[in-house]
């Protein structure tokens, strides 16, 4: 018998064990709109370091927003004709209201942005 990716998701004991692991620091590969990718917890300083680490980069990372909410509270919206293409395949590069914010992510005053339509996301 076969279980897709979403099928599997639906189980709370799989989301559980899902949010246990961002939740705890832990390097998660997951699927998006358009390829997979690798991530953790934004907020968390330590994640965002091993993350780094793993990529062997020092440039900006992007970030998956919880909500519309969460970007129009922390982003400067020049143009919000493009905030409709949200959820979707793009990613925002959008200027941070703070330049603090999320400064392990990327130490710069622009961030991108995305918000997938994938239900892990």
């Amino acid at each position: 018998m076969q279980i897709t990716l979403n099928e599997l998701l639906e189980t709370q004991e799989t989301q559980k064990t899902l949010i246990d692991c961002i939740l705890n620091g832990r390097i998660i590969i997951y699927p998006t709109d358009t390829v997979y990718g690798i991530g953790c917890d934004a907020t968390n300083n330590k994640a965002v370091e091993r993350l780094r680490h793993m990529k062997q980069t020092k440039h900006p990372l992007s970030v998956i927003a919880p909500s519309m909410t969460w970007i129009s509270d922390n982003f400067t919206i020049k143009h919000e004709e493009f905030l409709s293409e949200l959820p979707g395949k793009i990613t925002l590069i959008l200027e941070k209201k703070n330049k603090t914010f999320l400064k392990h992510c990327s130490v710069t005053n622009k961030l991108g942005i995305s918000i997938t339509e994938h239900p892990i996301t």
